[in-house]
């Protein structure tokens, strides 16, 4: 990593006005910044029954006053092991309307219990598996092979709407670069101020 230096005859104002533009030093400003915008995209994700769209956004350290923010891999709220950025980008971008591929229709859970029982089915058989019934399915992984209920949790549908885009990266990118400015220019500031340099 580059680092600024100075001339031996640098007075001791310029000195630590020097010190103070490390990259170290600028990195920090970097990082409040980035864990700002953490806490904004965070807010606006949207949760649901596991949240774990919201808990994917990591902030990486900063190089060279640099700080990223970007979602680690997890699991979707069907339990599906991909990664999460791909969720993300359908809730920011949004999808198109939609219907299933190879089968014959789509299963869509429509209840918080239908949800969190799927997901405990993919966890403890890794795919999800169900005996259907008229109007019941018994979900296969669960405990006791629990039954869920057509038109209270789940539905069959043969084709979907897409989610409408939320455009969450685009306002935390502005709300980052807003901010981000006016840390640099707080930081600058305190540290003109605290070396005295103003009058240099």
């Amino acid at each position: 990593m580059n680092t600024i230096t100075y001339t031996d005859n640098a007075s001791p104002a310029i000195r630590r006005l020097l010190a103070g533009l490390q990259p170290h030093r600028v990195n920090r400003v970097a990082m409040t910044t980035a864990l700002q915008g953490k806490t904004h995209i965070v807010m606006l994700t949207p949760k649901r029954y596991t949240g774990h769209a919201r808990q994917a956004w990591q902030v990486y350290n900063p190089t060279w006053g640099i700080a990223e923010i970007s979602p680690g891999r997890g699991e979707d709220e069907t339990g599906n092991k991909v990664k999460m950025r791909n969720i993300l980008s359908w809730l920011n971008f949004g999808t198109a309307a939609h219907g299933p591929v190879t089968a014959k229709a789509l299963f869509v859970p429509i209840s918080q219990r239908a949800v969190m029982m799927t997901l405990q089915g993919f966890r403890d058989t890794g795919t999800f598996s169900f005996w259907a019934g008229t109007k019941l399915i018994r979900v296969k992984g669960t405990r006791g092979g629990q039954m869920l209920q057509y038109g209270i949790d789940y539905l069959w549908c043969k084709r979907v709407r897409g989610i409408t885009a939320m455009h969450f990266v685009e306002a935390t990118r502005e709300f980052c670069r807003i901010r981000g400015f006016m840390n640099a220019v707080g930081y600058l500031k305190s540290l003109i101020a605290s070396t005295g340099a103003a009058g240099v």
